[in-house]
């Protein structure tokens, strides 16, 4: 899978707008979303990686 790098920012921008959207319609979007960011590896994680 691809991917991207987005500020903080702007994916809290993102989540406040789906957060004013119906439930329905952007529940699963919300999850994974969380589910993503969950599974990204801790700042410290990638500054002590060996390169």
């Amino acid at each position: 899978m691809e991917s991207i790098t987005l500020s903080i920012k702007t994916l809290q921008q993102i989540l406040n707008y789906l957060a004013t959207q119906p439930y329905n319609e952007v529940v699963n979007l919300i999850n994974t979303i969380q589910v993503d960011i969950q599974n990204q590896p801790s700042k410290e994680e990638t500054e002590n990686k060996p390169e």
